[in-house]
C-alpha cells in the first residue's frame, strides 16, 4: 500500500516522500513539495500498479501506447533533464507532434516531421539539416525508452530510425578554411566592434579545437598559465566528461591579451559574448559578407583538429583525442579532414 510521510531536508524546507509497496512489484518512493500533489500521485500510481500486478504488462502497456507524446517529453524535460542540448532539442519537437500518442507514432508521420523540417526556418534564418534531424530522433528514441522504463515496460524497438532520412545524408563533412580564406576573415573581423576579441577567438578555437560553448563558457579560474593547461570542467563539455587542452603558444598570446581586458563583473574569458547562438550568428553574417561559402563556426573545430593531426607529431593519436574530447578513432576520423596536397607535403618531407 501507498504511504506518506512528511520529511524536512537541511535548507529546512519541508517535502512529503511517496513509498508504494505492492507484493509483485518494486518499491516506488518519489518525493514532492506539497501533500496534496503527493496524495493524488500515491492513489492514481498505487492502483496503476496493482492492476499491472493483477494483469502483468497489459496494462501498463495499454497506457504507454495511449500517452500523448508530447505530455511524455515535457515529462521527461521537468524530471531528468531541462537543461542540455537534447532537452534544447526536445523544445523544436514538441512543437510539430500535436495531440498524437506514441502508439500512433509511424513512418508516415516521422516522414512527414522530416520533409518539414528540412524546409523549417532556424534561429539563424537557416534550414535545419538532415545530421540535426537525426539528432532530433536520437533525442525522441531516449525520451521513448525512458519513458517505457518508467511504465515498465518492455520494448525491443523504438520508431525513431535514421533509415528514414533522405538517402547520404550522413556524408562525413570536409570544409576546411584555406590560409587565404583565413586571412579574408581576419580582415573582416578587425574592422568589427571589439575586432580583436573575434581575432582572439578565432585563432583560440583553432589552436584548441575545442566547440564554441565550451570557449565561451570558460572561465579564468580554468587556465592554469603555469602548466599551461586549460582545464574544462565536465558541466561545459557536450559529453559531460572533464577533459584537460595544452596551451599552445599562439593561444597564451590571446589569453594574455584577452586578460588585458579581462571584466570585473563577468569572470569569463570571452565576457562580450552573451550568447552561443549570438556568436554563431555574426560568425556566419562574417563569412557571408566575404563570400566565404559553406563555412560554420564548428568548421573551426574541424580546422583546428586537422592542423593538430598533420603538425603536432609528436602527438600520439590516442593524445589527440583526449585533448579534443573524442572517445573513438571512428570520431577523430570524421573531424580530421586532411587534404592531399598536404599529405604529398607530409610524405616527402625530410626526416
Amino acid at each position: 500500500m501507498a504511504s506518506i510521510t512528511k520529511r524536512t531536508t537541511k535548507e529546512n524546507t519541508e517535502t512529503w516522500l511517496v513509498q508504494i509497496r505492492v507484493k509483485g512489484h518494486k518499491t516506488i518512493n518519489k518525493t514532492f513539495l506539497t501533500h496534496d500533489e503527493a496524495l493524488k500521485y500515491a492513489n492514481k500510481e498505487e492502483l496503476r500498479v496493482r492492476k499491472n500486478v493483477a494483469n502483468p504488462g497489459k496494462a501498463d502497456t495499454k497506457a504507454f501506447m495511449n500517452s500523448k507524446f508530447t505530455d511524455v517529453i515535457e515529462l521527461y524535460r521537468k524530471e531528468v533533464d531541462s537543461t542540455s542540448k537534447v532537452s534544447m532539442q526536445l523544445r523544436t519537437v514538441v512543437k510539430h507532434f500535436g495531440e498524437i500518442t506514441i502508439g500512433e507514432i509511424s513512418k508516415k508521420h516521422l516522414k512527414d516531421y522530416i520533409v518539414k523540417m528540412l524546409k523549417e526556418q532556424t534561429h539563424i534564418k537557416s534550414t535545419f539539416k538532415a545530421g540535426t534531424i537525426a539528432r532530433h530522433f536520437s533525442s525522441m528514441a531516449k525520451v521513448y525508452k525512458w519513458y517505457a522504463d518508467e511504465m515498465e515496460v518492455d520494448i525491443s524497438n523504438h520508431p525513431f530510425k535514421t533509415s528514414l532520412l533522405p538517402s547520404g545524408w550522413n556524408v562525413k563533412r570536409e570544409r576546411r578554411l584555406s590560409r587565404e580564406e583565413e586571412k579574408l576573415l581576419r580582415a573582416r573581423m578587425h574592422q568589427a566592434k571589439n575586432g580583436f576579441v573575434w581575432q582572439m577567438l578565432l585563432t583560440f578555437a583553432i589552436e584548441t579545437a575545442a566547440r564554441l560553448q565550451e570557449m565561451l563558457y570558460a572561465k579564468w579560474d580554468e587556465i592554469d598559465l603555469v602548466a599551461g593547461v586549460w582545464r574544462i570542467p565536465a558541466k561545459h563539455c557536450k559529453t559531460r566528461k572533464a577533459r584537460s587542452v595544452p596551451i599552445s603558444h599562439k593561444a597564451l598570446a590571446c589569453l594574455k591579451i584577452l586578460k588585458a581586458h579581462a571584466s570585473s563583473e563577468d569572470d569569463r574569458i570571452f565576457h562580450w559574448f552573451k550568447t552561443k547562438d549570438g556568436c554563431s550568428g555574426t560568425f556566419k553574417y562574417f563569412t557571408e559578407t566575404i563570400g566565404l561559402e559553406d563555412f560554420r563556426f564548428h568548421d573551426l573545430r574541424h580546422e583546428g583538429i586537422s592542423r593538430m593531426v598533420l603538425f603536432r607529431r609528436q602527438l600520439s593519436v590516442f593524445e589527440i583525442m583526449k585533448i579534443v574530447g573524442h572517445s573513438s578513432l571512428d570520431m577523430l576520423n570524421r573531424y580530421a579532414n586532411l587534404r592531399g596536397e598536404e599529405l604529398v607535403e607530409r610524405f616527402n618531407a625530410r626526416k
